[in-house]
Order: C-alpha cells, then structure tokens, then sequence
C-alpha cells in the first residue's frame, strides 16, 4: 500500500506528523503530495492506492472523485461520511485498502481538523 497526503505545514504539522508513524509498519511508501487533482487522478487510474488530505476546497477533488468512484474506487469525508462536494477533509483510496486506512487514521486521532486564523 503507498498512502499519500496533501498538507499545509503552516496548519496541519500536529495532525499529520503523529500520523504518518502510524502508517510506518502498513505502508509500503508515504509520499506528501500537494497536488490532489493528480492523485485522485492516480487512484483512479490504478497508481496509487489512498490517498487523505485537509480543508481541500471542491475544485480540486470534484473532478477527481467521479474518476475514482468511476473505476470503482472509494471516496469519503475523512471521518468515514459520505462524500459530498461540501467535502474538505478527505480520504480517497482504490477500495481494497479504504477501511484499513480509515481506521489508522481514526485511531491516530487524525479525522478531524478545522483551519485556525
């Protein structure tokens, strides 16, 4: 399994570096990849495996989570909820590997984030 993420280190720096511990032992590569247009894409088309990002804006993932639940892939909130195009905080994945990832993230206590000012 590789996992990918977009992040903002500005924002995201206490959510996302305790998480990518968790996925160490599970994960065959981490890769932090600011382009969620192009890993959705990558999903889609079998490249990559998942993918989770924060506080994505909907023209960026819009496009990208057709392609995946087009070839059969999985796209949710990060918490586990139905994708919708309010959708900020996301975990997208070729299926297989959906539950498995969720749940690293849930137990790392990294399903919620909200931007600070």
């Amino acid at each position: 399994m590789h996992v990918y993420q977009s992040i903002d280190s500005l924002y995201l720096t206490s959510t996302t570096f305790p998480l990518k511990f968790t996925f160490f032992d599970q994960a065959r590569g981490i890769r932090v990849i600011a382009c969620t247009a192009l890993t959705t894409a990558w999903i889609a088309a079998g490249r990559l495996t998942a993918h989770y990002g924060y506080d994505i804006s909907s023209w960026d993932l819009a496009a990208g989570a057709l392609l995946i639940q087009e070839a059969g892939g999985m796209i949710t909130d990060i918490d586990g909820s139905k994708y919708t195009l309010k959708t900020r905080n996301m975990l997208c994945s070729n299926g297989h590997v959906h539950d498995q990832v969720l749940t690293a993230l849930k137990e790392a206590d990294a399903v919620t984030f909200e931007r600070s000012s």
